[in-house]
Order: structure tokens, then sequence, then C-alpha cells
């Protein structure tokens, strides 16, 4: 920042943003902003869109076959950015600030130094974004908490800000597939019902389908940002052979939209309850990220909160206005700093061409937004989700949630000249409303188990291995596992194939294998065989065991209320092909897939004695390891991912998606307990036990 001046670089012929869209070539290399954009009508397959929602994810991106992702496109998105500031100042930043989700914990932001490093951003700072929208606007809110409202085009984020400090108070939580980019598809999905299903029915393999269907969006996503000023637009609908216009209007918009903003102001409730501010009040509520243009937005938080609401003059530019500001003021300082550094706003926001020439600058990016800064010159860089707009659409498309500050999970070390060695891992770590505390087993009971089954109520826990199956106690505070007073040795079970599931009900205690397996009564440790029983089991509110080998067509019946166990139904409803089981008070869930639809996997509610496929995570998912109960929310290991999802139990709204990792879980994690949250983590000598609460 020269004289108080930030200066704001146009990245692009017609906009201050750089569209944070990715073409992968041939070549394997990256083509970022509008020339992607331009390619993806005629090269759908090739494109990534939304990409920065997986970062950190260990699953591929996959695009036209090959394999890339998120950290690949972001590195060749920064050096695109990087490339052009340098073309119009002149020569490279002396330090960049970027800005992150503040929910990330050690795991994704170790992530953005590595992807940093590798697009040659020098010297660089990393800022939470609500602190960063917090700064950007702090001339227009008094000095105190003021809650960020962040509606971007990929998520949606929320934390309280204490002003001018710029330190983050209670704990930031976010909604992953909740921004601008999940309305464009509601609206994909409007304009398809009302063509009768035409584009959906289209052929995507006909090179054709696949251009026009990439028109559409675009269209879809234009008539978004129109009716943020207009009442109704048209949306034209232009397939092989089948052309329509779609008249939309701004309150069938709010109609697709309003639930899903319900579930943001419940987010922010949480957030603000976190902050525990009953002898501080709340300054105001601060809008930012480009879907918060919405009219509807406003209205809803308005008329949800009591405090002053304050739309950011621009709220695709506050991120990285807030960033500039914050990294001229610290450019002095060296690379990223744990603490924030208060900064006062700069006083005059101008645009500067693209041919203009200027010694270098500052650079600041946040969530791919670019401040960049050097010999105190601070310039402003968007890049948005998708195409930008003359309105400079939102580059706020932030990714899960963590804690700002949260300890460092990372599960090995490595010294030089030495071989890598097993880190001790925190005991207990609290990362975007979810706790994990890391269960002592001083006495090795979980060395060589292959299963664990819980029963909280009763302060036991009962293990399976090659032995059989020994029950420990396990304390409520702390989850410290000793060995039983009353049945100390193994009870010998009949597990042919050995033992993978382990369920508490009344005084009985199922153990499951793929082989079948046996009914122990608790009250004398004997054990009845009952080969009926698959490597899942779960017990059904009629008392009935359903049963299931993961992959299998079906799922199997089996009464165990009596001296013996039999089957009662065999293959119930061959279409699915379920992995997980869990009855909650809300009903009866399984994870799996449809046997007939491919890319079909996710998780859904059995009902009423019905085949009900319902919950909308499908495709959500690398892999489906555990299903299972999360204070009131439904919790899926997806540890191919490495990540830990957590939905709601009563509409499959994904609620939030944190990195195994940032819950100190390693990316062996093996199962969900479906009872309660508990976490099984696999080792190469046995198990360990991870309890998991969720607050809020």
């Amino acid at each position: 920042s020269v004289g108080g001046v930030t200066s704001v670089v146009q990245l692009s012929p017609d906009s201050h943003a750089l569209a944070s869209v990715a073409t992968l070539r041939d070549d394997g290399t990256v083509l970022v902003g509008e020339a992607a954009v331009r390619r993806s009508i005629t090269e759908p397959t090739r494109v990534a869109r939304e990409f920065k929602r997986r970062f950190g994810d260990a699953a591929p991106i996959v695009l036209s076959g090959t394999r890339t992702s998120a950290e690949a496109l972001t590195t060749g998105l920064l050096e695109e950015v990087l490339r052009r500031v340098e073309e119009v100042q002149g020569g490279p930043p002396a330090s960049v600030t970027l800005t992150h989700p503040a929910a990330w914990g050690p795991f994704r932001l170790e992530k953005l130094r590595e992807v940093a490093a590798a697009a040659g951003l020098p010297n660089v700072h990393l800022l939470p974004e609500p602190v960063a929208a917090a700064l950007g606007n702090a001339d227009r809110v008094k000095a105190g908490l003021v809650a960020v409202y962040d509606l971007g085009g990929g998520t949606f984020d929320a934390a309280v800000v204490r002003l001018p400090e710029g330190q983050i108070v209670g704990t930031p939580e976010g909604v992953e597939r909740l921004g601008g980019a999940d309305i464009d598809a509601l609206i994909m999905a409007h304009v398809d019902d009302t063509v009768n299903g035409e584009v959906t029915a289209a052929d995507i393999a006909v090179p054709e389908v696949r251009s026009a269907i990439a028109r559409l969006q675009h269209d879809c996503r234009a008539a978004k940002e129109v009716l943020s000023s207009d009442t109704e637009t048209d949306v034209n609908v232009a397939m092989p052979g089948r052309t329509a216009s779609v008249r939309l209007t701004r309150g069938e918009l709010e109609g697709m939209v309003r639930s899903r903003l319900a579930d943001t102001l419940a987010v922010l409730d949480r957030v603000v309850a976190s902050a525990g501010m009953q002898a501080e009040p709340l300054q105001a509520v601060l809008l930012v990220g480009g879907s918060s243009r919405i009219p509807l937005v406003a209205q809803m938080v308005r008329e949800h909160i009591a405090s002053p609401l304050i739309t950011s003059t621009n709220p695709s530019l506050a991120i990285a206005l807030g960033a500039a500001a914050h990294g001229a003021a610290i450019a002095s300082t060296p690379a990223d700093p744990t603490p924030v550094v208060p900064v006062a706003l700069p006083r005059t926001v101008q645009a500067t061409p693209v041919a203009a020439k200027r010694r270098a600058p500052l650079l600041a990016i946040g969530a791919v937004i670019a401040v960049l800064a050097v010999g105190g010159a601070a310039f402003a860089l968007l890049g948005g989700d998708d195409e930008p707009t003359a309105g400079d659409r939102s580059a706020e498309t932030t990714a899960a949630t963590d804690t700002t500050g949260a300890t460092d999970t990372t599960a090995t070390t490595e010294t030089t000249g030495a071989t890598p060695t097993t880190a001790t891992l925190p005991a207990t770590i609290t990362v975007d409303g979810a706790t994990t505390t890391r269960c002592v087993d001083d006495a090795q009971l979980l060395v060589g188990a292959t299963a664990v089954g819980i029963d909280l109520a009763g302060g036991q826990i009962a293990i399976g291995s090659a032995a059989g199956v020994r029950l420990a106690s396990v304390s409520p505070d702390g989850c410290v596992i000793t060995p039983s007073g009353t049945t100390p040795e193994p009870i010998a079970v009949d597990a042919p194939e050995g033992i993978s599931t382990l369920v508490f009900t009344g005084g009985r205690l199922l153990v499951a294998g793929p082989g079948g397996g046996a009914i122990i009564e608790l009250a004398d440790a004997s054990s009845i065989a009952c080969p009926q029983l698959k490597s899942e089991a779960s017990v059904l509110p009629a008392g009935l065991v359903m049963t299931v080998n993961p992959g299998e067509a079906g799922y199997d019946l089996v009464d165990i209320d009596g001296p013996t166990c039999r089957r009662e139904a065999k293959n119930q409803f061959p279409a699915l092909a379920l992995a997980q089981v869990a009855t909650t008070s809300d009903g009866l869930f399984v994870a799996g897939r449809l046997s007939s639809v491919e890319g079909s996997s996710g998780v859904a509610r059995l009902g009423d004695g019905k085949s009900l496929w319902e919950a909308g995570a499908g495709g959500l998912f690398a892999s489906l390891d555990g299903l299972g109960v999360c204070g009131d929310d439904l919790c899926v290991l997806d540890a191919s991912n490495a990540q830990l999802v957590r939905l709601s139990q009563t509409s499959g709204v994904e609620l939030a998606r944190t990195a195994l990792a940032d819950l100190g879980i390693a990316d062996t994690a093996t199962d969900l307990e479906p009872s309660a949250g508990w976490v099984v983590e696999a080792s190469g000598s046995g198990l360990s036990l991870i309890r998991l609460d969720i607050s809020g």
C-alpha cells in the first residue's frame, strides 16, 4: 500500500477476477481462467470447477481419463495469477498473503503452503478468510465482535471476529457444497424439469450434447446473477434438435434456495453461540461472498438475527482487500506469522488497467484471491470459482472446516538421516464442532484386535480377535480402557472367518463375521453359534437383526429372540448392495449403492418395510467405510478421501466435511461405531479407539 492507496489488478480483459476453472491439456499442463472457461464449452470432460472443495482430498480428480488433484490445479491457478501480476507490475512480489477458511486445520494449511511453494510464491503469509473480510470492512464496523457470513461460489462459512485485533472468537463453522455453484445446479434442475427432463435424458457421450449442457450451465449461472437486480429473466435451452426458452422469476429462485439458506442460519446461530457473548454484544453481521448478493440472503439474515446487518460494499473483493491491508502491515515480518496483526484500511481503492506497469507489490491471495505486496505497495487480486462477471463474482469458495489454532495432528515425523518415527498424537482435538479423544490402552488390550463394540451406558467395550472376544471397561471421561474385573479372559466363539462386528443388545453381545458368528450371554459369558450373521449387523427396533456382507445384493433378517438364531428373511431388496448399516432415533440408515445404477453410492433411509433410497448424499464419497450416529447428526467415514462427513438425519443435507488428519485420525481408519461416535483405527499391531463427540 503506497500512501494509503490499494490498487486492484485487473486479471482478465473485462474483470478483476480470474475464474477458478482449470483445463488439463493433453501434455499435462494446466490451462486456467477465461481460456479454460472457453474450452469448457467444447471440451467439458477436461474441465474442473469448484476444485477448491476437494483441497486436501486423497481421491484424485479425473479429467478425460487423466488423474490429477485439487492441489495440482490450484498450483496452476496461482502460477497464472502470479504471472499476470508480474506482467502488470514489471516484477515479482516481495511477499504474498494467502487467505484460507478459518476452520482449516494443520493438514490442509500445510498443503496450502506446499502449493504456494510449488507455484513460486515468495514469503507467504496465511490469513483466515473471516479475519480478512472483517479487516476489509473495518471502516464500516464498530470495534468489538462482528459475525462474518460468507456465502461464496462453492461453500458457506461463518465466524465471529474481534476488531480491531482481528482475532477469531469461538468455533468457526461451514457448509460445503452450499454456494453459488449449488444454486446454479438448482436452476439447472428447474430448467430440466420445465423441458420434461430432456436435458438429463440427452446422451452425454455425444460431443454436441456435452457442449450444449456446458452452455446451459453458463446461462443458468448468468440467470442467477441477473435475478439479483431484476425480477425475471429467460434461460435459453439449445440442445441438439430441441430449442426452448424457460422463464425464471426471482420468486421461483427464492423458493429453490430458501431451505438451503435456512441451513446457513442454523450454522450462524451455532457460531455466535460458541463465541459466548453474554457480556459483550455482537456489533454487526457482515455479509461477504458473491452469492450474498442474492436479495433473499440479506432478508433472511435480517429477519433472523437482531444485530445490525452490514453488506460489504464489494462482497467479491472484501477478502482480497482485507488481505492486502494485512499483508502491507506485515510486509517486513517473517513468512506466515502466527498472530494476526491489526491493520488500518486503505483510504482509497483504485482499479489498475492491465497495461499499467508498476514496481513490485505485496500480493494477497484470498481463497485463490491474491494480494501481493512489495516495497510498500499492495495489490488485491481476485480469482473466482467460475466465470467472473462485471461485478467480479466472488472467489471465496472455501472448503471444509476445522478450528484456527488446532493442534498439529501429523501422525509421523522425520528427521534428517533417520527413519520416520511415529509421533505422539494429542489426546483431544476439537475441529469443526467435532472433538476426538484418543483412548488410552496401557494394558494393550487392542493389540491384535479385529473389531470393537461399545456399550457406553454400561461402561464397557468388546474386543474381537483371533483369540475370541474380550470384555473391557471404558471410562466415560477421558476414554481409558482397562481389563474387565468380572470377565478378564477372552470368551471363545465360533467365527470361522474372523470377527468383523460386535454389537451390544440388551444383555447379549452379537459377534458377526463374513463366515458367520455367535451370540454371547453377558450374564454368564456363555455363547451359541449363529452362522446366519454376516460381516455387518444392526439390531432393528422390532428386535430382528439386519445383516449384510458388504457389496452383496440385498440383506438378511435374523431372529435372535430365543435359544437359537434363525434366518427370518433372505436377500431382502436385492436392488441394494450395502456396505454399512446404522439404527438411529430417526430410523434405519444404510450406506451402499443401487445395484442397477452406476455411481449411485450414498446413504439412504429404509422406512416402513419398503426400499426407499432417499438421502441426498449420492456421489459424495470415494468409499463408505463407516456409518454411525454423531450427536444429532449422521456421520460417514470416507477413508479413501481421508474425511469424516456429517449429514443431517432428517434431510440428508451435508453439514460438514473434515479431513481425518485434522481430527488426529489416521487414514487407516476402518470403521465408525454405528450406535455412537467412535472411530476404529487400524495399525500394524491391531486397533486404536477414538471417541468422537459432536457439538451443535
